[in-house]
């Protein structure tokens, strides 16, 4: 008789080996295509970049025609953005920025790449002056949601 084993992602950690190692175990012991998929994905996405840029929910009303808009209901964090104000938050990667910021134009938009910079982080490390309150808010949704962008290959189209 065989027992199963659970193998469990290492959401603890941004290491790159830990990442291959897992994934390496993933691909030997899971029969699941989709979570070996994505533990490729997110292996490969560390590769390319670690921190991912934060972004936060607004309503749409309230949002529309904002100079921190990069999604219909989503925009970025900027100093004096208060957690207090938003309902949820994902990660996005920068080049979907970007493209938000492309979508959604803005006279009073002056430096992206600052602004990029600022709002880019990871669970364990942000210069968000807020981000304590948002850990606090969101709890381990935060981790939860890095990982699952770094398993992502696009944007999802209902955020944008």
């Amino acid at each position: 008789m065989t027992t199963a084993t659970r193998l469990d992602a290492p959401t603890h950690s941004l290491d790159p080996v830990d990442w291959l190692m897992y994934y390496d175990l993933v691909q030997d012991e899971c029969d699941s295509r989709r979570r070996v998929e994505q533990a490729r994905r997110i292996v490969a996405s560390h590769a390319r970049a670690a921190d991912l840029v934060l972004a936060l929910h607004c309503p749409e009303q309230q949002l529309a025609g904002h100079w921190l808009q990069v999604g219909k209901t989503w925009f970025i964090p900027v100093l004096g953005t208060l957690v207090v104000y938003c309902n949820d938050l994902q990660w996005w990667r920068p080049e979907w920025v970007r493209a938000g910021f492309r979508r959604y134009p803005h006279k009073d938009r002056k430096d992206p790449a600052a602004m990029i910079r600022y709002a880019s982080g990871s669970p364990t490390r942000h210069d968000y002056k807020d981000f304590p309150q948002l850990l606090e808010k969101f709890g381990a949704l935060v981790t939860q949601r890095f990982f699952e962008t770094h398993g992502r290959v696009r944007l999802p189209r209902a955020w944008v």
